[in-house]
């Protein structure tokens, strides 16, 4: 994704230091997007101009493969993946998605 998730990405860190010791990667998006608002926003239409017709869901994948990749960055590991962890995702719906434990 371009440059308005880069901006957003570059927020990850601050919204885990918010979260408690475990969390999910459902909480750290709304976390992200309650603080960031216009970042958040800003992403969202960066992926729909991109032609994406779910912009929410390629920003929200966007964020996991940050997560993933830089996971030793934010200090944090993967405790159990989406195969095996379910929660409601920023509509509501209860989706897969990864566990994480602060290291």
């Amino acid at each position: 994704m371009p440059d308005a998730f880069a901006k957003l990405e570059k927020k990850i860190s601050d919204a885990i230091k918010h979260l408690g010791a475990d969390f999910d990667t459902h909480k750290l998006i709304l976390e992200l997007a309650r603080e960031n608002q216009p970042s958040y926003i800003r992403a969202l239409n960066e992926s729909v101009d991109s032609g994406s017709a779910t912009p929410f869901q390629a920003v929200h994948a966007a964020i996991g493969r940050s997560l993933k990749r830089r996971s030793g960055e934010f200090a944090i590991q993967e405790t159990e993946t989406g195969e095996k962890h379910s929660s409601p995702d920023i509509f509501g719906d209860s989706c897969p998605c990864s566990k994480w434990k602060k290291t």
